[in-house]
């Protein structure tokens, strides 16, 4: 009865031009997974599994693109000073050299340096392998011109501190001139988002900032599917170029002394291993940095934004003395991705 009478006012209403309001259920916001644009591509298949479990840009790889890519290590595959040998990998290794590293004759687990690590994904791929990091810089005009990326170097040219008036890039044994003015922060975004649509996965940037190393461009967090919102800290950056690259990292070491226990090994925790950087942002803009801040002619800062709980380190391209940006040539490519 009480339905009928209900149903009958309802009708009452509607006949004498009432209306009738109908709550409809927002519909929810989309997840990063369901945003992004990321494809899968073979060097990601093989560079992202490199990465530590539960990685943030890795779980958004698979989600987006349906893969199943598992961390080769649970820990991240670590650095190892000279690692380019791939058929030690996790051995138990003398240091064979003093650096930011470790100390010379002391037991690390075998891993990849910064060059092992790309040449490891080049051979995988069947890619030609790139030279000494010395011979990318310094002949990048020369034997290697075919290799650089000139318009994007022309891009990034006012913000490192290797242009000056005559040239994109000097050699680290030139005297460097900052440019009389260094851009602002809009047009710093707007360059950077333009160095990402001009860059492939898979193309390199190698500078000199205390010490030569190179890094492979993996795309962006907007490609990712990271919004606004969902970046939190990093908000501003979402277009900027992202890399993977196996480099000194603290957060290795704690992970790395979990590793060696579990498995009984005799060695000293890894100081680094693969890890994402993003280029460009200042670093006076990084919210967070650990290491030693007294360090100015040879930084060993650890500059990095939180990304859901990750460390995502920076390089801020005015530490640069010297740089080139690399895409190997296409008839010097492999069929791997076949």
């Amino acid at each position: 009865m009480i339905k009928r009478f209900l149903a009958a006012i309802l009708a009452c209403l509607l006949l004498l031009g009432g209306t009738a309001t109908v709550i409809a259920e927002e519909a929810p916001e989309a997840s990063p997974a369901e945003t992004g644009t990321i494809e899968r591509n073979p060097y990601l298949d093989i560079a992202l599994s490199c990465l530590e479990e539960d990685n943030p840009i890795l779980r958004q790889y698979n989600a987006l693109t349906g893969a199943d890519i598992q961390p080769m290590l649970k820990t991240g595959m670590p650095y190892y000073f000279g690692g380019q040998d791939y058929s030690r990998l996790l051995t138990v290794g003398s240091v064979w050299e003093t650096s930011r590293y470790g100390m010379k004759g002391h037991k690390d687990v075998y891993g990849f340096d910064g060059v092992g690590f790309v040449r490891y994904i080049q051979t995988q791929m069947g890619d030609e392998l790139i030279p000494s990091l010395s011979e990318m810089i310094l002949k990048r005009t020369g034997a290697y011109k075919d290799y650089v990326l000139t318009e994007v170097a022309e891009l990034t040219a006012p913000f490192s501190l290797a242009w000056n008036s005559d040239s994109v890039m000097i050699a680290a044994n030139r005297r460097l001139k900052k440019p009389k003015k260094y851009p602002s922060v809009e047009e710093e975004r707007e360059t950077y988002a333009k160095v990402a649509e001009l860059l492939e996965v898979g193309d390199l940037f190698t500078a000199n900032h205390g010490g030569r190393h190179v890094m492979m461009y993996i795309g962006t967090l907007r490609q990712y599917g990271y919004t606004a919102e969902a970046a939190g800290e990093m908000a501003d950056y979402l277009d900027y170029p992202l890399f993977i690259n196996c480099v000194w990292n603290p957060d290795y070491v704690p992970r790395m002394e979990a590793y060696i226990a579990e498995n009984g090994l005799k060695a000293l925790p890894n100081k680094g291993g693969v890890c994402i950087t993003i280029v460009g942002p200042r670093y006076s803009d990084a919210p967070h940095k650990s290491g030693d801040t007294e360090r100015v002619k040879r930084p060993k800062d650890f500059y990095y934004f939180d990304l859901e709980g990750y460390h995502l380190s920076v390089l801020d391209l005015s530490a640069a003395t010297s740089y080139v940006w690399w895409r190997t040539p296409a008839d010097k490519r492999g069929n791997a991705q076949n």
